[in-house]
């Protein structure tokens, strides 16, 4: 089976989770408002994977519309807080799915959802908002950013808050 039809499907089941939790979905990237951020998690294929091999992961992100030069946010890279999924379980790993068939995507589509619900979306509604992401800032946590990007972030924010 083609590679994009499995990962469409593992997108559908994606989109039946994060919908009703309110998570509105851009092609790959799942996205929802809380007070002054915007909670991302984008859905990224492998460059490695081939015509009937999907690899796949999942990464979070959380955007601050305060600290962005334009409207659109067009990745969780362009976050000011971004981590993948499998950071945030137990093995705190990367970790990546490999899928060639119905019954893996089938299998992937339920372990990624059972990980978003354990450890993903916990992690994101631990940061509701833009004071919260301070306090994850000051105490010396910047998850998918440099030092200098978090202290540079920080007097921005406190300039708007």
């Amino acid at each position: 089976m083609a590679a994009a039809v499995l990962k469409t499907r593992i997108l559908a089941g994606l989109a039946d989770l994060l919908q009703p939790l309110g998570f509105r979905r851009r092609g790959q990237i799942f996205d929802r408002p809380s007070s002054d951020v915007v909670h991302l998690i984008g859905f990224q294929s492998s460059q490695t994977g081939t015509a009937q091999l999907a690899r796949v992961t999942l990464n979070l992100g959380i955007w601050v519309p305060a600290l962005s030069d334009r409207e659109a946010r067009s990745s969780v890279w362009d976050a000011h807080w971004h981590e993948r999924l499998g950071h945030l379980t137990d093995h705190q790993a990367d970790q990546w799915w490999e899928v060639s068939n119905d019954a893996s995507a089938a299998a992937t589509t339920h372990e990624i959802c059972s990980q978003l619900l354990l450890f993903g979306i916990p992690a994101l509604e631990k940061i509701p908002d833009s004071t919260a992401l301070l306090a994850v800032w000051d105490a010396g946590m910047s998850p998918g950013l440099t030092k200098l990007q978090r202290e540079r972030y920080k007097v921005a924010l406190r300039g708007t808050v």
